[in-house]
């Protein structure tokens, strides 16, 4: 398949609002693939988590383990029953790696990471299951990668592929355009470390904000610092979204166990704007 160039306009718009979306990219058959190899993931995650339960039971929370013997970071409801993400996921199978070289995905990581070649930088599988879905936070995920990676974290971008139709009543992406143009205020006074890097919604103009839906099969890109949130899936159909982040080539891919080794260390944390 060869990808439809970005037009001037697309480009403008991108330049502007911080994300673009592109409708149609994926069949419903090409849907039907990916959704297979993706649930196929998730019973495994489900087995893995089953076996190792007594050590990671959160007690009526969520539980968010590395499993080792998948590769992979997961979160999933208590019960195990419900995964709600996993990362990485692109290595499960050759369809889902071969996403990495799709022409439409490259073309538009391109003009968001403004680079000339584009490689990963991580992915993950995102779900908001039918009547379970959580709503989440305003973000910039700038600030979450900025740990691992300091100012190259400006240089990624997320295509997002909406393997449901995502509307404002399943979680739908919102965003406020043109936020894209720098770090915004963040928690400096939380305990937990992690918390540090969560956006303070009391300082926010959120007054513009939009809600991107998207059709099963339409692909969302956006930077890392365009200001974003997500609200709960109130209906009674799932909500899935395959997300992969891009950078400029060359460059290595966000390791996990690296990444928690930074947060651990707390280095990084006086430099953040």
């Amino acid at each position: 398949m060869e990808a439809m160039p970005t037009t001037r306009a697309e480009r403008e718009a991108y330049a502007e609002a911080g994300y673009l979306v592109r409708e149609r990219v994926f069949s419903a058959s090409e849907l039907e693939g990916l959704i297979a190899d993706l649930e196929d993931v998730c019973g495994r995650v489900r087995e893995e988590g089953a076996r190792l339960s007594a050590d990671f039971r959160s007690g009526g929370g969520n539980a968010a383990p590395h499993l080792p013997e998948l590769g992979v970071q997961a979160i999933w409801e208590s019960d195990l029953e419900v995964v709600k993400l996993i990362e990485p996921v692109m290595h499960f199978s050759e369809r889902l790696q071969a996403l990495w070289e799709h022409p439409v995905l490259v073309e538009l990581a391109r003009i968001a990471v403004g680079a000339g070649e584009v490689g990963p930088a991580t992915d993950k599988f995102n779900t908001k299951r039918r009547r379970s879905g959580s709503r989440f936070p305003w973000h910039q995920d700038y600030l979450y990668w900025y740990p691992f990676l300091r100012q190259q974290a400006r240089d990624l971008c997320t295509v997002m592929i909406f393997l449901d139709d995502a509307t404002e009543a399943n979680g739908a992406m919102v965003v406020v355009p043109g936020t894209q143009t720098g770090p915004l205020p963040r928690r400096r006074d939380a305990e937990v470390v992690i918390q540090r890097l969560e956006i303070d919604e009391s300082r926010l103009d959120t007054s513009q904000e939009t809600v991107v839906e998207v059709g099963a099969g339409g692909v969302l890109v956006f930077g890392s610092l365009l200001l974003h949130r997500s609200g709960p899936n109130t209906t009674d159909a799932d909500r899935r979204a395959l997300l992969l982040t891009y950078q400029p080539a060359g460059r290595p891919r966000i390791d996990s166990e690296a990444y928690k080794a930074a947060i651990d260390a707390e280095r990084w944390f006086d430099e953040l704007p």
